[in-house]
């Protein structure tokens, strides 16, 4: 439950900072949410393969995967850092400039007067 509601609030935390940089921020969130979704699948393929599968499905030996819960918690956590980082570093290319405002200068952008030569 605390992982979902920890995807909901990065979800929109990347949203705002894309909006701010001025991104499409669909691109960003549905990435998140999608290498979430990998991430926890190969996690738990990983575990299939390091403790069987009877772990999964016998309640006696669930116990052995208590050790392993804070690990989704733990790459939800470095996944929203990676993702907050790389969006901080993209470059905005003029088409991605939302209004003709970036975050560099918030001046209004230049008039092209070359027909006047």
């Amino acid at each position: 439950m605390l992982d979902l509601i920890l995807l909901i609030i990065f979800s929109f935390s990347l949203h705002n900072l894309a909006v701010k940089r001025g991104l499409r921020p669909q691109r960003w969130v549905v990435n998140f949410v999608l290498s979430y979704i990998i991430l926890n699948v190969g996690i738990v393929i990983l575990l299939w393969f390091l403790l069987g599968k009877e772990v999964f499905t016998n309640p006696d030996k669930i116990h052995k995967l208590l050790p392993f819960l804070p690990v989704s918690i733990a790459a939800e956590v470095l996944l929203y850092i990676l993702f907050r980082y790389l969006l901080k570093r993209q470059y905005i290319a003029s088409s991605d400039v939302v209004n003709g405002f970036n975050d560099e200068n918030d001046e209004p952008p230049q008039k092209d007067l070359s027909y006047f030569r």
